[in-house]
């Protein structure tokens, strides 16, 4: 009789053959579709797998981190080492250059190095035409009424836990 293939340790709780093949595929696309349509299934399949067995679940996650995995290192390929584009003229190819993705460079350091590369914006925020921002109310224009209705909303605001109704 023939060795049968070991899966990997992640797939070790899952016994459904379609669902070890489902999170097979999941984990180099990454796309729930296209897995799906791969192993054969409907999509509701794969949703109701998720809400009805945790060993699943917990296999699904190992497959997107696999997957996502998959994704840095073709950005850090295209980044790093380039990818070779033909060059044309007159209609025929007459070379090739290497390029480099700065977009997934910076990405890729943002991730790597937060404290030094992540966006830091500096700013000041300005009321109407760069003026001051209002921060205080002249409540001398309000009626007495007016008042006692602020007021209350006030009191009512400062309640813990108030129900709203």
């Amino acid at each position: 009789m023939g060795k049968r293939a070991k899966w990997p340790e992640w797939l070790d709780g899952i016994a459904h053959p379609k669902k070890r093949a489902f999170l097979l595929a999941y984990s180099k696309s990454g796309n729930v579709s296209a897995s799906c349509e791969q192993v054969g299934i409907q999509r509701g399949t794969e949703w109701h797998w998720r809400g009805t067995d945790p060993a699943y679940l917990a296999a699904r996650a190992c497959a997107w981190q696999m997957a996502a995995e998959l994704l840095e290192a073709e950005a850090f390929r295209r980044a790093h080492d380039g990818v070779e584009e033909p060059v044309f003229q007159g209609g025929a190819e007459v070379g090739r250059v290497r390029k480099y993705s700065d977009t997934l460079l910076i990405f890729l350091l943002k991730g790597a190095k937060p404290n030094t590369y992540r966006d830091q914006w500096k700013g000041e925020i300005s009321g109407p035409d760069g003026g001051p921002i209002r921060t205080a109310v002249d409540l001398s224009k309000l009626t007495e009424d007016e008042l006692a209705t602020l007021e209350r909303l006030a009191a009512r605001a400062a309640e813990p836990d108030s129900p709203r109704g």
